[in-house]
């Protein structure tokens, strides 16, 4: 797929993008910092009144109600501070824009956004590779707190455009339309309490007219959304399948062989999601679902609700834990292997590494899968740096490097815990391949019980009764603690938050487990940050306030669903 052709849009252009930018970077620290206990509304509703039925992507968030004055200018005013804030005012104070008076004066934390196809096209991404205006129609809404300041500021801006725009008025709303067409940029309207961006004078029109069939009536978007409990503070909804019949050229490239994956891909319906408050908390939900009569065999294998675990560690990582995760390690193995055998090409390789492992005398199921629960879980300290580099580049403009995360990770103690379902197999597998002299260079110490091996300080294993523990990068304390967290129950699911998500995910168990102390790791970034961008570094103190989050997600015959519990003091 080739990239649509760009062109320099002059001042206005720029603008609608430091919009677009900062609602989406003040939707990130509102949900982050968001007290709850209102509901907020407006914009969510209308933007979906707005949008056509056939709209393929409708994303909404709604802040606005939520802070008080006081609040959101303790936010605001940390945001100003920050390197990220700064590098974009430059970028705009170049272009002639002063983005904290001609903008952020007027605009609210809210927006909504609806792309659909074009009359007659199945999807939004039809002829895309050829088109050199966007093949689709929509429209973008952000909430505005002064429409009077607003219409000023727009003003302003349009007479130091490069571009020559025309001005109509529909419908109470004033268009700013440019006069060569949609080659030149989009159309902006200003409407008592929004601003209107469409692709074209038409979308704004059709917005402002309101369509004959709404998204909101929408028999497939109440299908959708009818799964996620919590829509009050953010909406997401994506038509999948009918955004995949864009990509008809590229389906019909699968080979017969593979008429399995073929079903599969047209079994998929929709991406749903939405984020709301629970007292004091932010909770939220996503679905993508599959139609299991229409996705075949292929779709059975890999949407199985059996594989589900208990997150039995959750016993053993201490309840201090920074960062934990687990995971059904034996159902990667089992979609791996299934899958690999419905395709001709692939069918003999699936049995390559038990044919290896069987040539050193190991059987691949009886000696490693059946002794193992399949659960596989980790823990990270010290993910505050990481995530204070990651924010450092941000604001210097640079993209986060994933190479100097693995580097920074590579230096911190990593603890991962494979569960037992047969101990004793497993130490004879170790002692079989592990020779015995080899095991007596091993350092061990004991503690509360169990026998930590270490290898010159760089790698260490242990094994209690449920699990197998290896560590890497100085984790003997890490280890103790495991240990003593299982014997004292302060462990992970010691803590309300655990049973909290499980009880979101109602009688689904999860296949894959996440927890982060929000508190801990944004502390540690902060300080991190402190000297370099002391305006990041106040916002994170701010996101203090929440404690923790906690993310589960389950397999289910009909798809994946997944939840998500951000707790507040």
């Amino acid at each position: 797929m080739t990239a649509m052709p760009t062109r320099r849009r002059g001042n206005a252009m720029m603008a609608i993008i430091a919009i677009i930018a900062l609602v989406v970077i003040g939707a990130v620290v509102y949900m982050l910092m968001k007290p709850g206990g209102k509901k907020p509304g407006g914009i969510m509703d209308t933007g979906l009144k707005m949008a056509p039925a056939t709209s393929q992507i409708f994303v909404a968030m709604d802040f606005a109600p939520v802070y008080d004055e006081a609040k959101q200018k303790e936010l605001l005013d940390a945001f100003k501070q920050t390197q990220v804030f700064k590098n974009m005012s430059e970028e705009l104070k170049s272009e002639g824009l002063n983005l904290e008076e001609e903008i952020l004066s007027w605009a609210k934390p809210s927006m909504a956004l609806a792309l659909a196809p074009l009359e007659g096209k199945p999807s939004i991404f039809t002829d895309i590779e050829n088109a050199k205006v966007p093949p689709f129609s929509g429209f973008l809404l952000i909430g505005v707190r002064d429409d009077a300041k607003a219409k000023e500021s727009l003003e302003k801006l349009m007479g130091k455009a490069k571009i020559k725009f025309k001005n109509e008025d529909h419908k109470g709303a004033k268009l700013w339309i440019p006069e060569k067409g949609v080659e030149d940029g989009p159309t902006i309207a200003l409407a008592p309490g929004m601003l209107i961006v469409g692709i074209k004078d038409t979308d704004v029109k059709a917005a402002l007219d309101g369509p004959k069939a709404s998204l909101a009536e929408a028999a497939n978007y109440k299908a959708a959304m009818g799964k996620i409990k919590h829509q009050d503070v953010v909406v997401m909804y994506g038509d999948l399948q009918g955004m995949i019949k864009g990509a008809e050229a590229a389906l019909k490239e699968i080979p017969p062989e593979a008429g399995e994956l073929k079903k599969l891909v047209e079994g998929i319906r929709y991406l749903a999601a939405g984020a709301g408050t629970d007292g004091k908390d932010l909770v939220s939900e996503v679905m993508v679902s599959i139609d299991p009569a229409a996705s075949g065999k292929l779709a059975s294998l890999i949407f199985k609700p059996s594989f589900g675990i208990d997150i039995k560690s959750a016993e053993l990582y201490p309840a201090e834990a920074e960062m934990y995760g687990s995971l059904n390690l034996k159902m990667v193995w089992q979609m791996i292997y299934d899958a690999m055998g419905e395709f001709p090409e692939t069918a003999q390789m699936r049995d390559m590494p038990a044919q290896q492992l069987s040539m050193g005398g190991i059987d691949l199921q009886k000696n490693i899968l059946d002794p193992l629960t399949g659960e596989l879980a980790y823990s990270v300290d010290g993910y505050g740096k990481v995530f204070s580099q990651s924010l450092e580049q941000v604001s210097q403009g640079e993209q986060p490097d994933p190479g100097d995360q693995m580097e920074m990770l590579q230096e911190m103690p990593v603890v991962m815990a494979l569960g037992l379902a047969n101990k004793a197999e497993i130490e004879g597998l170790i002692n079989k391949n592990i020779p015995e002299p080899v095991r007596a260079t091993f350092k061990k110490e004991e503690h509360n019980g169990v026998t930590i091996y270490n290898v010159e300080g760089q790698f260490y294993y242990a094994m209690t009764e449920d699990f197998m523990l290896i560590g890497i990068n100085e984790a003997s304390e890490v280890m103790k603690k495991m240990v003593d967290a299982k014997k004292s129950g302060k462990n992970i699911k010691s803590l309300p938050g655990f049973g909290r998500v499980m009880g979101m995910l109602g009688a689904d168990k999860p296949v894959y487990f996440q927890y982060m102390d929000i508190k801990k790791v944004y502390g540690e970034a902060g300080n991190e940050l402190a000297k370099t961008d002391p305006g990041m570094a106040k916002l994170l103190q701010l996101a203090g306030d929440y404690q923790s989050t906690w993310q589960a997600g389950a397999l289910r015959a009909d798809g994946f669903y997944m939840v998500s519990l951000t707790t507040r003091k």
